[in-house]
């Protein structure tokens, strides 16, 4: 970060015209989130959207743990002791992304299925890229 920039936001004040600021990471994953959710929802194949609407649900869930998390960490007088009292959620959200995993792996592997059908037509054990040289 420049000095101008780092003074503005020590001093509350804005950023001088033209600079480069560094954007806001919680604000980037809303709208990451957001974008995954308005893919999913047009997506021609439900399972396929259904998958998507569920990932980026436990998406938003799991950046707003992570942030509860990190808030209540960097507030604790001993983080140790606060750490050992956040295990539960911590747990959650590990499992939240453990989640998002597998729903990640199903939907690439869905990708891959549509992907081969639509290359090889039923019955025809051709490629359709073959079809069209003949």
């Amino acid at each position: 970060m420049t000095k101008p920039i780092k003074k503005a936001a020590r001093t509350g004040a804005r950023a001088p015209e033209g600079a480069v600021t560094q954007p806001n990471v919680v604000e980037l994953q809303r709208r990451n989130v957001e974008k995954l959710l308005r893919r999913a929802l047009k997506m021609a194949d439900p399972l396929q959207g259904a998958i998507g609407v569920q990932s980026s649900q436990l998406l938003s869930l799991g950046n707003h743990l992570h942030s509860a998390l990190e808030e209540a960490l960097a507030n604790a007088e001993d983080p140790l002791d606060k750490f050992s009292k956040l295990l539960p959620s911590i747990e959650a959200y590990l499992k939240i992304n453990r989640q998002f995993d597998r729903f990640a792996r199903l939907n690439h592997d869905l990708v891959q299925q549509l992907a081969d059908a639509q290359r090889v037509k039923p019955g025809s054990g051709r490629d359709q890229s073959e079809e069209l040289r003949s």
